[in-house]
């Protein structure tokens, strides 16, 4: 394939099925330089293009270059991810998928430092999720680790992605200098509030300084008080009532009334009557839904479309 010109190999790629397609790039990307005589031999009916194209080099970027112009770019994608194993960063998104029971009896045989590094790496919500499941001790220490953790050595790194591959990631089907205070700062926005408070209350008396750093950058719901009252019916409007209504069906008071004072008489006369009569959410209903108009309030936030007063501000204050 390395040897054709780009119409033949396209033509050849476009009769072959996927896994056929997965064994070819496999061993495209780890052939390496091949030696003439051994091109001439193996594919001799490709006499006079190998004769033109001298030695053949096989690497993963010209894999990559040839099947993008035959494949979906998400399936070359996907790929190109099982050729590059674990320097890819597949398996932290593979990780992402585990169910949390295996993750977690996984991670409890780890040291605190190694799971600190693994679910500082994986998606926030199944860290949250997993971090909520651990033995109290070790998830104290995991957070204290978190904040504590400097740059990660590339070889350290990697010694970690090889293992959770075969050790973990394999079975279910990353760059450095990480800001792990910010990461456990969102691992907590998405944690109940029993956890977010035992993991405070060991980090504001091992280290309070991180501890003021992640409070100052955690962003809970009682939070939404900061948001300018100016641009509060921008985030009403982007928020799904049915999420709303099951949001404030938990929320202190002041939540409560500074949405509905942002609302039509009439919109907030049918939320109210909604929160009233609904039957009472779960729990965890109640944290997902507020975790999710936290996380529009952010993007909201980001994008500029609505703004957040400093801690300390109110709404009174604004006004």
């Amino acid at each position: 394939m390395l040897a054709l010109d780009e119409e033949r190999s396209r033509r050849v790629f476009a009769e072959l099925d996927e896994d056929a397609i997965r064994r070819v790039s496999h061993a495209m990307a780890r052939l390496g330089r091949m030696p003439m005589e051994l091109v001439d031999q193996t594919v001799g009916e490709f006499r006079e293009e190998v004769g033109r194209t001298g030695n053949v080099l096989g690497t993963a970027e010209g894999t990559e270059r040839i099947l993008l112009r035959i494949m979906p770019p998400e399936k070359v994608a996907e790929i190109m991810g099982d050729i590059k194993g674990p320097d890819s960063g597949a398996v932290w998104d593979r990780l992402g998928n585990i169910p949390i029971p295996a993750l977690v009896n996984y991670l409890r045989d780890e040291s605190p430092q190694a799971v600190a590094m693994i679910l500082g790496r994986v998606a926030p919500q199944h860290a949250a999720r997993a971090m909520a499941s651990l033995p109290e001790p070790l998830a104290d220490e995991v957070a204290l680790r978190m904040v504590r953790m400097e740059s990660i050595h590339h070889s350290v790194l990697a010694d970690i992605e090889q293992t959770l591959e075969r050790e973990l990631a394999g079975s279910f089907g990353g760059t450095e200098g990480h800001d792990s205070t910010s990461v456990l700062a969102e691992l907590l926005d998405r944690s109940d509030r029993a956890l977010v408070a035992r993991v405070l209350a060991t980090l504001e008396e091992a280290e309070p300084e991180a501890a003021a750093r992640i409070r100052k950058m955690m962003f809970t719901f009682d939070d939404l008080v900061r948001v300018d009252p100016a641009t509060l019916g921008v985030l009403i409007s982007e928020c799904a009532v049915e999420k709303l209504a099951v949001a404030l069906s938990a929320a202190t008071p002041a939540i409560r009334e500074l949405f509905l004072s942002g609302m039509s008489e009439r919109a907030a006369n049918m939320l109210r009557d909604e929160i009233e009569t609904m039957p009472t959410p779960r729990k965890k209903a109640v944290e997902e839904a507020q975790a999710e108009i936290i996380q529009l309030t952010k993007r909201l936030a980001e994008e500029g479309r609505i703004f957040l007063l400093e801690h300390g501000e109110g709404s009174d204050d604004a006004t």
